[in-house]
């Protein structure tokens, strides 16, 4: 977890949920997730949360190859980055050096970033993850 990653509700949900985890403070996610020589197999086997604030770019614009619904300005968020699944046909594999799995806590920035634009745009807020698996299984671990 990084160290600016402490005072967030988020975070505080998450510990609560794991009790017996061991948090190991890291000054910021990328000395962990983009580290060199990392074996992404062996690391999917048990993959490790890094609780982590975003710092910039809340949104990006989206590509135009992709699907818009209508909208002519199309906008993504990285809020967390990798799965804690492995499933075969997904892009996800291979595309970041670890497999463990990134949970950026600090929601309200992502919040600040929709309410600066102006105008209709359609914002996909999981895109390069499968987000609600992992609110869904915050939410069954027996608190």
């Amino acid at each position: 977890m990084e160290d600016r990653a402490q005072d967030y509700d988020i975070t505080r949900t998450v510990l609560a949920a794991f009790p017996e985890s061991k948090v190991i403070p890291v000054g910021h996610y990328k000395d962990v997730f983009n580290r060199p020589g990392q074996d992404f197999l062996a690391q999917k086997e048990t993959p490790k949360l890094i609780l982590a604030c975003r710092r910039e770019r809340f949104l990006n614009e989206g590509s135009p190859m992709c699907e818009r619904y209508g909208h002519s300005r199309f906008y993504y968020a990285t809020m967390m980055m990798n799965c804690i699944y492995n499933c075969a046909y997904c892009y996800l594999q291979g595309m970041y050096p670890s497999a463990n799995v990134v949970a950026f806590v600090n929601t309200e920035d992502y919040f600040q970033a929709v309410n600066a634009i102006l105008g209709l745009a359609y914002i996909s807020f999981s895109y390069d993850t499968d987000i609600l698996v992992l609110k869904r299984k915050l939410n069954n671990v027996k608190r």
